[in-house]
C-alpha cells in the first residue's frame, strides 16, 4: 500500500512539473526556435523557463546507461550545474540581447533562418550543441547554446552565446 501511495505521489509530482514548460519540445530544434522567440520578444523568464531543472536531469540520468551508484553521483553534478545556469540565466539573457544590439541587430526584426545541430548518444543520454543561424537586413549572426540536453524535454545545461562573422 505504501508503495502503491508513493508511487501515484510521485506520478503526480512529475505530472505536475511538466506542466510549467512549454508545451512541446521534443527537438531541439523546438528548443532553438523558443530561444529564438524569448530573446527577441524579450521575454527573460521564458527564456530561464528552457533551462535545466532538477527534474529534468533525473530524467536525463535516468536512461543512462550507468550503474546506480555512477547515476546518482552524475545527477547531483548535473543538478549544481543546471542550478548554476538558472542562476546566471538573467545575466546570460541580457548579454545577448546587449551584444546583439551592439552588433546592430533590432531584436524585433529579426529572423531565425535555420536551427542546426546534432544529437549525440552519451551513455543514454541525448546531447546537441544548437546553433540559431539569424539575420537582421541581409547581416548574418548566430546564436550558439552550447550543450543541450534531453531531460523531460530539450533544455539548455550550459551557456548561450551571440557569434557574430
Amino acid at each position: 500500500m505504501r508503495l502503491l501511495i508513493l508511487f501515484v505521489g510521485c506520478a503526480f509530482l512529475a505530472g505536475g512539473s511538466k506542466a510549467q514548460y512549454p508545451p512541446s519540445l521534443a527537438t531541439p530544434r523546438e528548443l532553438g526556435e523558443l530561444v529564438f522567440s524569448a530573446i527577441v520578444n524579450d521575454d527573460r523568464a521564458a527564456y530561464v523557463a528552457l533551462v535545466m531543472t532538477d527534474a529534468d536531469c533525473d530524467s536525463a540520468c535516468a536512461r543512462a546507461h550507468a550503474s546506480d551508484s555512477a547515476k546518482a553521483e552524475v545527477v547531483e553534478q548535473m543538478r549544481g550545474l543546471a542550478r548554476h545556469v538558472r542562476g546566471e540565466a538573467n545575466a546570460v539573457f541580457d548579454t545577448l540581447r546587449m551584444k546583439g544590439m551592439q552588433y546592430g541587430v533590432e531584436w524585433a526584426t529579426a529572423q531565425l533562418i535555420e536551427v542546426r545541430y546534432e544529437i549525440k548518444d552519451r551513455n543514454g543520454v541525448e546531447q546537441a550543441d544548437v546553433l540559431l543561424v539569424c539575420e537582421r537586413n541581409t547581416r548574418p549572426f548566430a546564436v550558439f547554446l552550447n550543450n543541450c540536453l534531453r531531460g523531460m524535454a530539450w533544455r539548455i545545461l550550459d551557456t548561450a552565446q551571440l557569434k557574430t562573422q
